[in-house]
Order: structure tokens, then sequence, then C-alpha cells
């Protein structure tokens, strides 16, 4: 039950559903857009396309439109509430990460303190997406 949860972990699970109900008024984007006709959630997706082509792999001057458009369609928006971790130092994982919003910050190991910040339309991830490599930093919000 949800008492016999320890008091920090608890707090972060409130603290996450407070941020979504303020954030996105209680709704996750995947159950409000889960049943849109294949035309109306492409045009949905295709609102995101700048943010997509702003990574250099993703440049329409070197992927196609119908190439663009799957892609798109493939974003998933997650929300990260502060201090939780979006990438692990040393984890397999492809996945390109693209801050839309606030600020993540950068931690490599031997340092206490972030070396670095992402900031909205940066991104990282991207090589390990291509080659499933280790990641080379970790990325807390």
């Amino acid at each position: 039950t949800f008492r016999s949860v320890p008091e920090t972990l608890r707090d972060r699970v409130n603290m996450c559903f407070t941020y979504l109900n303020k954030a996105q008024h209680g709704m996750l984007d995947s159950s409000l857009f889960a049943d849109l006709p294949p035309r109306l959630s492409q045009e949905f997706a295709d609102m995101h396309m700048d943010i997509l082509t702003r990574v250099p792999f993703f440049s329409a001057q070197y992927r196609s439109d119908i190439f663009l458009s799957r892609i798109v369609l493939s974003l998933v928006r997650r929300v990260y509430t502060p201090g939780s971790y979006i990438l692990y130092q040393g984890e397999r994982q492809r996945e390109l990460i693209i801050v839309k919003s606030g600020r993540a910050d950068i931690y490599i190991r031997g340092s206490k303190d972030a070396v670095g910040s992402l900031l909205p339309d940066d991104f990282v991830g991207d090589y390990q997406l291509l080659f499933g490599t280790l990641n080379q930093i970790g990325v807390k919000s």
C-alpha cells in the first residue's frame, strides 16, 4: 500500500502528480491523443517538426519528408520532476533527448557539481541513438 512506501519516495510520487496536474491538467498527452485519426495525428505531430530537424542527423537537408514525418510521429513527451535522472552515466540507451522546456544539468563521475546544462532546444543522445554506445554523461532535471 501507499502508506508502506518510504516517505521520500511518497513525496516524489506526490510531486510528480502535482506537476502533471498543474502542467497538463491531470491528463497525459498519450491519453488525450491516442485515438486521433491518422491524418490528424500526423498534423499534430508535424507541429514538432522544427524541434526534430534542429538535430543535425534529422536535418531536412539530409532526410526525406516521408522519413521525417514517420520519425516525428514516434516522438514521446516525457515530464521529469526536479531532481529526477533522465540519463545515467555508463548506461546503454538508444534514445534522443530533446529539452522542450526547463533545464537539465549534466554530470560526470567524480564531480559533485553539474559540468553544464541543457536548455530548451538542446539535445543529447544522438550518437547513442545511432550506435548504441554507453552514455558518457548523466543528465538530471
